[in-house]
């Protein structure tokens, strides 16, 4: 890529008592071979040595401190003080390789603006432990290399896709549809997600370009430990969605957040009743998990279940972009995975 036309990417890191582990994160963003790079941490209020950890970083970023006001805000604010033309987030506990961010900025520069962000793949552990993808576990392992997926809104309605680490947004974009909701401290970025995914088509990388490291204090965690606290927040998620955003949804897509939102009521109240100290309930309610476990299952496997479609990139072309080289999203060129 031509170093005189590189778009500007500013990179969003917030941060809250991580003294060990945003040194890790900071660095790979500087060890990007993308040079086209700012920089920005936000310390949402950090009691321990993280300021001084910032410190030793120098003028190579730029440090806001601001009193503890979530994730969502942090964001928000970084993101307002931004002077670049793409967005890219990464979380103070994870890591990019050093080619996620000229990966995702080829691909924009090539797709143009109706391509609103574009997401990479990304390696991480499952709730088992098991070493996986973030593409495996979303139904898009099939990704090419370099490409572009077409039916982002019907695979994000019904599957969550990791989605903070891994994606770089078109500032404007970002802007326009409000960024952050500043309220959410869970799934703010599935949110965020799902509004972006009924602008259109996303770019995507099918190889990893991030490491998620799973810590113990991860806001994460409350998806396996306290699942009703998820399920609330995942039902708050698809009720703002069909609110803020319904008349820009087609009726599929709405049709598709609605169902979910009422098999996230109906799995919440199974939670209720197999939590209950009266038997007879208990045993309702876990039989009504095990009911809804097995029939989202078969789901996955029917006809009915949305599979992602992708325009595949052409690798070589890639490599050696150029002007005349750009892998534009193409619809005669349909994958159905």
């Amino acid at each position: 890529m031509d170093h005189m036309k590189q778009p500007l990417v500013s990179v969003i890191i917030p941060t809250y008592n991580r003294a060990g582990m945003i040194a890790m994160a900071v660095s790979s963003v500087l060890a990007q071979t993308y040079r086209g790079i700012e920089v920005i941490v936000v310390d949402d209020g950090s009691i321990d040595d993280t300021p001084a950890v910032l410190n030793d970083f120098g003028a190579r970023i730029r440090v806001i401190r601001q009193s503890n006001a979530g994730p969502s805000v942090a964001r928000n604010r970084g993101a307002g003080e931004a002077r670049g033309e793409y967005l890219a987030f990464l979380d103070s506990d994870d890591e990019w390789l050093p080619e996620k961010i000229e990966r995702q900025v080829r691909l924009m520069e090539c797709a143009g603006p109706d391509v609103c962000c574009c997401v990479t793949n990304c390696e991480l552990e499952d709730s088992s432990g098991r070493p996986t993808t973030s593409f495996e576990l979303a139904g898009l392992a099939a990704a090419p290399e370099a490409g572009y997926l077409l039916n982002p809104a019907e695979i994000l309605t019904t599957r969550f896709l990791l989605y903070n680490q891994v994606v770089m947004i078109r500032a404007a974009v970002f802007q326009d549809v409000g960024g952050f909701h500043k309220d959410l401290w869970q799934l703010e970025d599935h949110h965020l997600a799902l509004r972006l995914a009924i602008r259109g088509q996303w770019a995507v990388v099918g190889t990893p370009q991030v490491v998620k490291h799973e810590q113990h204090d991860s806001l994460g965690r409350p998806a396996r430990i306290q699942p009703l606290k998820h399920l609330d927040a995942v039902e708050r998620v698809f009720s703002l969605f069909l609110s803020q955003d319904g008349a820009a949804m087609s009726e599929k897509v709405r049709t598709a957040a609605v169902r979910k939102r009422a098999m996230i009521r109906s799995l919440h109240a199974a939670h209720q009743r197999a939590a209950a100290t009266n038997p007879v309930t208990r045993g309702i309610g876990s039989l009504q998990l095990f009911l809804q476990t097995r029939l989202y299952s078969v789901l996955r496997r029917s006809p009915l279940w949305p599979r992602p479609l992708f325009s595949t990139a052409d690798a070589t072309s890639f490599n050696s972009i150029s002007e005349k080289q750009c892998p534009k999203p193409n619809k005669s060129e349909l994958n159905l995975t």
